[in-house]
């Protein structure tokens, strides 16, 4: 009588998808294929849009223009513990006199300046010690 293999557990966690996620979008963009034909590292521009307390997204129209503020902390800690973070000017700078990209380079901005940015998002990243752009819209 043959033994039933044991199954693995497939339960992902948000790091396991985040990381999964980004590489299906990596390689259908072509980035691996880009990338190895300049023979640079890439730098990864990550764009947020707003950050509202949970309780505030569900009545939130734009829900995927949105993320909670415990998503956003555990994002921001995880870009603190595993990537460089560059300010945009620094990215910049780099570009421009063609210096060596550090490995797993990240540039956070921000779209539209919305105020729970200043009360939210600033004091995380200030805590986290992580600089960030906010594009504000003018007219």
């Amino acid at each position: 009588m043959a033994v039933p293999k044991k199954r693995k557990s497939h339960t992902l966690t948000a790091n396991r998808i985040i990381k999964k996620s980004l590489g299906y979008l990596a390689k259908s963009l072509g980035v691996l294929n880009w990338r190895a034909k300049l023979g640079r590292k890439p730098i990864f521009i990550i764009n947020y849009h707003r950050i509202l307390p949970a309780h505030e997204i569900n009545h939130y129209l734009f829900k995927p223009m949105v993320l909670s503020l415990t998503v956003f902390e555990k994002q921001i800690d995880f870009f603190r513990r595993r990537c460089n973070v560059l300010s945009l000017d620094e990215c910049v700078s780099i570009l421009k006199k063609n210096l060596t990209i550090p490995e797993r380079a990240v540039v956070l901005t921000f779209d539209d300046g919305y105020n729970e940015l200043y009360s939210i998002a600033k004091p995380i990243l200030e805590k986290y010690e992580l600089p960030a752009t906010i594009f504000l819209p003018v007219g």
